[in-house]
């Protein structure tokens, strides 16, 4: 009947050259199981610059699933799409500046005097598209291209955080902005097959 020799565990640590440059290369750790078709899920915490300021830690994790085929003997192509959860955790003071230059650069001076800064990206998801090469039964290495893509956005607000929902008052005391941050990576990584 069914066997498992589809319940394959891979475990792989890579390093992660991003495409933009306000995000600095990073150990990235990585697990799937199954085989050709996989679930897999991933970390890393890369070093992010927001003009020009460390953002502190931004932890970010991935999960999702892929599909593995061979286009030679020990070389294969794979295919990834996942959801990735970004976890920036800047230092108060860091944040109050990217926050308010950012804001008052598109928008120019506020009415108010902003009491509570946040920055924050938004979940998204990616496509990974790599190969990967055996160089026996347990041990390889792949390079591939991860697309991504993350809402990041800024609010600043005075007094009570701003209800949506209900109707805007005289006061404009509340400025929210989105914008995408790219994370998209090219990714080498060495894996170990169980």
């Amino acid at each position: 009947m069914f066997g498992l020799e589809w319940l394959v565990l891979t475990l792989g640590i890579g390093y992660n050259v991003p495409t933009d440059e306000r995000t600095e290369s990073e150990y990235a750790y990585y697990l799937s199981v199954g085989d050709p078709f996989y679930v897999w899920g991933s970390y890393e915490d890369p070093d992010a610059n927001q003009l020009g300021q460390p953002l502190g830690g931004l932890d970010m994790y991935g999960v999702g699933a892929g599909y593995s085929f061979a286009i030679s003997e020990r070389t294969n192509a794979f295919i990834e799409y996942g959801y990735y959860k970004a976890d920036p955790q800047p230092k108060p003071n860091v944040e109050w500046e990217i926050v308010e230059y950012t804001l008052r650069r598109d928008f120019g001076q506020p009415l108010f005097t902003a009491s509570n800064h946040v920055y924050e990206l938004e979940s998204s998801n990616g496509v990974t598209l790599g190969l990967e090469h055996e160089f026996n039964d347990n041990v390889g290495v792949s390079v591939s291209y991860r697309a991504l893509a993350m809402g990041e956005k800024f609010e600043m607000w005075t007094g009570e955080r701003h209800d949506p929902s209900k109707p805007e008052t005289d006061c404009v005391c509340w400025w929210v902005m989105s914008e995408n941050r790219n994370l998209s990576a090219v990714q080498a990584r060495i894996t170990y097959t169980f």
